[in-house]
């Protein structure tokens, strides 16, 4: 097997590109998340008026952080339209 990579790792110069490379995956997730939740949406097994939040209780706040009470109102389509808050 052959592999290889071309490039440097930034635009304005830096080290070489190797196949072990490891790159920041940006905001490449967002659409896909965003069409795996539609997916659900068109199944009717997720309603767009789902509360966010109330579903993420098993994911504490860090350490001393109290959390918005707004945070409870934000839906799936808030979110999906970029208007949480």
């Amino acid at each position: 097997m052959v592999s290889r990579a071309y490039r440097l790792a930034h635009v304005e110069g830096g080290p070489p590109v190797t196949p072990a490379s490891v790159f920041r995956i940006a905001s490449v997730s967002k659409p896909i998340t965003a069409v795996a939740i539609l997916r659900l949406i068109n199944k009717g097994r997720l309603p767009l008026d789902t509360r966010v939040f109330p579903l993420l209780r098993d994911l504490p706040p860090p350490a001393n952080a109290q959390p918005d009470p707004r945070l409870d109102t934000i839906t799936i389509q808030d979110l999906l339209q970029h208007a949480g808050g």
